[in-house]
């Protein structure tokens, strides 16, 4: 749709109000929140349609144990490599690059919950089209903050996202919430 240019003294319409607003950048899709619960692993469902190519994905999540990779998955990729998996996380004054250009069946690691907890937002790529997925992003728990970007190399459309922890560490509690990026 043609961005309209408004003049002085030119009476904005009901209709023109709405099909600005209906044509917002990103649209709310779905959410999830829990307290009080020990997941090591979560999934939301039903979150990737046709509705929308492309996803923004943002949460806040604490942990049981502090000093915890978490990683993202895809639950409709059964026996998937994530591809080129680039964390970059800086450690104080320290910068380190974890499992560069490498393959993984663990996940997308997108944080690390030092302090208890982790904050973050990443977009997803065409998800809930039959070829790879992609994702970059980026996190930080208040110290370390870290970059990501990678890819999950099944050809399978997804619907949905799951947050999974490693070892004994428990998701206590948490919020993530899910937008589209409109098409039009």
């Amino acid at each position: 749709m043609a961005i309209k240019t408004f003049t002085t003294g030119e009476v904005l319409t009901a209709s023109d109000t709405n099909t600005y607003l209906a044509n917002s950048g990103l649209v709310y899709v779905n959410s999830y929140t829990f307290t009080g619960q020990t997941f090591v692993d979560f999934t939301i469902s039903s979150v990737f349609s046709s509705t929308y190519d492309n996803y923004r994905v943002v949460w806040t999540l604490t942990n049981s144990i502090a000093g915890n990779f978490y990683y993202l998955k895809f639950p409709g990729s059964t026996g998937s490599t994530y591809n080129n998996v680039t964390p970059y996380w800086t450690y104080g004054s320290t910068t380190q690059t974890n499992n560069t250009n490498a393959s993984s069946a663990t996940g997308i690691p997108i944080g690390l919950t030092t302090l208890g907890f982790d904050t973050g937002s990443m977009d997803i790529y065409a998800p809930n089209i039959a070829r790879a997925t992609g994702v970059t992003g980026q996190s930080t728990n208040g110290t370390y903050p870290s970059f990501f970007m990678a890819q999950d190399a099944n050809a399978a459309a997804q619907t949905g996202i799951t947050f999974a922890n490693t070892g004994p560490h428990r998701f206590t509690a948490g919020k993530v919430v899910i937008y589209g990026y409109r098409i039009a």
